[in-house]
């Protein structure tokens, strides 16, 4: 069987998709294609007051953007049956694309007495391309008892993304200081991710004695980064790099966790406890700097969850848990991001992650069709 899909939305969006299936005694094939295609706009503004020594100023930055983006997805894989309840999954998916978007930010200066001091607009124009495959092997067994199960994966994907960026900021005469000569700069990024993870669960009824959860999940983690920034030299008409601002930067991450859940109810009260270790080993190297930085840390994450019951309608529920929120490979990346020249982004390699305990109350009960959630 198969189904073909076309889609026509406003503002220029369009999509359409195609997808395939072949079903055998003991095997199932599956294909598909999904492809987008949409144009965006938007707009936005920021008023920035300033204190320095006494001097005050403001700062009235308007911005309007156009992008457009082109997607095409394609998925094939199977499914092999040793059993009824026993098989494996091959699958394979790609993705590749391009967005492409002008910005234009205008920035006017006032100082204390609201006299315009300096005004300029910076336009950039970009295009990136962008292209990613996973590969899966997945297995998974389950029982007649519809509790017991075991499943497993490998998973290998890889991504690319190359961005190119021509920025122009031009300024103009308020009256107030010389007008300062247009500058021209060009942005180079080339960026790969390449992650390897493997994890299993299994589920084992334990009777009247509840329910045991336990499992493992290893990811491996590799991305380079490469940007490079350059600007047009007026004087001798030609392009100049910069390696202060140039970015070379490779980023390893290795989180490796074991845990283990058990469930059990008595009566109108239920409940379920759970602990996972996790290892992690965090690393980066800033190469043209000859900056790295390591993190490596093992911490154990308990959860509760308690449920008792207050008659065929009515339940509260309690729970805590402890997360963790690491920060992401840009934030800790010290390039600088001069998209904007009046807000540069700078990653830094010294942040941790931050650990908190999260508790949560809750009543459910219906009402009539309804439930209610609080």
């Amino acid at each position: 069987n198969g189904s073909v899909m076309a889609n026509i939305g406003s503002r220029n969006r369009y999509s359409t998709s195609v997808n395939g299936n072949l079903r055998g005694d003991n095997f199932n094939l599956f294909s598909s294609y999904d492809a987008r295609f949409f144009n965006m706009t938007g707009s936005g503004s920021v008023i920035r007051n300033s204190n320095f020594n006494g001097v005050t100023g403001v700062l009235d930055q308007t911005s309007n953007n156009k992008n457009n983006m082109n997607n095409h997805s394609i998925n094939l894989g199977g499914d092999y049956y040793f059993a009824e309840k026993e098989f494996i999954t091959l699958n394979g998916s790609f993705r590749f694309g391009n967005w492409g978007g002008s910005n234009l930010n205008t920035n006017k200066d006032y100082n204390s007495t609201n006299t315009l001091t300096s005004y300029f607009d910076r336009n950039s124009e970009s295009d990136r391309d962008n292209s990613y495959g996973s590969y899966t092997l997945s297995y998974k067994k389950t029982w007649d008892n519809k509790v017991q199960e075991l499943t497993g994966d490998i998973m290998y994907s890889q991504s690319s993304m190359d961005n190119i960026s021509d920025i122009t900021q031009t300024y103009f005469n308020t009256g107030f200081g010389s007008v300062l000569a247009p500058s021209l700069q060009k942005t180079m990024s080339d960026n790969s991710n390449k992650m390897l993870l493997i994890q299993a669960n299994y589920v084992q009824p334990l009777g009247s004695w509840g329910r045991f959860e336990g499992g493992l999940r290893s990811m491996i983690r590799d991305m380079t980064m490469d940007n490079n920034y350059s600007a047009f030299n007026f004087t001798a008409q030609s392009w100049g790099a910069s390696t202060l601002i140039d970015n070379a930067y490779d980023y390893k991450e290795q989180v490796h966790a074991l845990y283990g859940i058990y469930s059990n109810g008595i009566g109108k009260f239920s409940f379920q406890a759970g602990l996972r270790a996790e290892q992690a080993i965090i690393g980066g190297d800033e190469l043209i700097k000859a900056q790295s930085f390591t993190t490596d840390y093992f911490e154990i994450y308990p959860t509760a969850h308690l449920r008792y019951s207050l008659g065929d309608f009515d339940e509260i529920q309690l729970s805590y848990s402890k997360r963790i929120d690491r920060p992401q490979n840009r934030q800790l990346n010290p390039y600088e991001d001069r998209t904007d020249s009046l807000n540069i982004v700078k990653g830094n390699p010294n942040l941790r992650p931050q650990f908190y305990n999260s508790l949560e109350l809750g009543y459910t009960t219906l009402l009539s069709k309804t439930v209610l959630v609080s």
